[in-house]
């Protein structure tokens, strides 16, 4: 049993990570987290005081993506809770996902044959 006001562990209204001290982080931690805040490449560029080369631009790439990643669980969990408006971004997103993975294994296929 729970306190009024208190939040029960997991619930949609707790705050699951502490802010992150940039600071504290290797360049290409930096990239990484400040993707995932959706920053651009430029505006990273200019935090971190140098162009990004391959390295931190796989690490921005990477950030973004497992970013995006935690947003979609959020959605699906939304989704599977019955929320008519996460069903419909979630059905959008395997769909998009469905037609990614074709044009993937179509280029391969051409890569293959070469």
């Amino acid at each position: 049993m729970t306190k009024k006001g208190s939040r029960e562990k997991g619930t949609s209204n707790e705050i699951e990570e502490k802010p992150t001290d940039v600071a504290d982080l290797t360049p290409a931690g930096q990239a990484s987290h400040l993707a995932g805040l959706q920053f651009t490449m430029a505006e990273v560029a200019k935090i971190l005081g140098c162009p990004l080369d391959d390295a931190l631009i796989m690490a921005y790439e990477r950030g973004a993506l497992l970013e995006e990643a935690k947003v979609r669980e959020a959605i699906k969990r939304m989704a599977v809770r019955g929320s008519s408006p996460a069903q419909k971004q979630y059905s959008d997103m395997t769909a998009e996902a469905k037609r990614g993975n074709v044009n993937y294994r179509k280029s391969r296929d051409y890569e293959a044959k070469k």
